[in-house]
């Protein structure tokens, strides 16, 4: 897949008040977004295949809904066009 650095940022000691983490609202958002798809609200999978697949589900759509503008609306029966 590539490869994958882990850069930890931790708040400083002396801050009194508010500070900005470095890139941590990347990380917020991209939870925000999938914590839109009601399937991975919960843990119901039975197999960790099948969890990381509806993650790539979640990922697709997100993406499709970026390069299209189009709202696109998962079902368990199928895929649903709203316009």
């Amino acid at each position: 897949m590539g490869d994958w650095v882990l850069d930890i940022v931790k708040r400083s000691d002396r801050a009194q008040s508010f500070v900005l983490l470095s890139k941590r609202w990347i990380v917020e958002r991209t939870f925000a977004w999938l914590g839109r798809c009601r399937r991975l609200n919960r843990d119901v999978e039975a197999t960790l295949q099948a969890s990381q697949a509806w993650l790539i589900v979640a990922h697709i759509r997100r993406v499709l809904q970026k390069i299209t503008q189009t709202d696109f609306r998962v079902r368990l029966y199928g895929m649903k066009l709203v316009h």
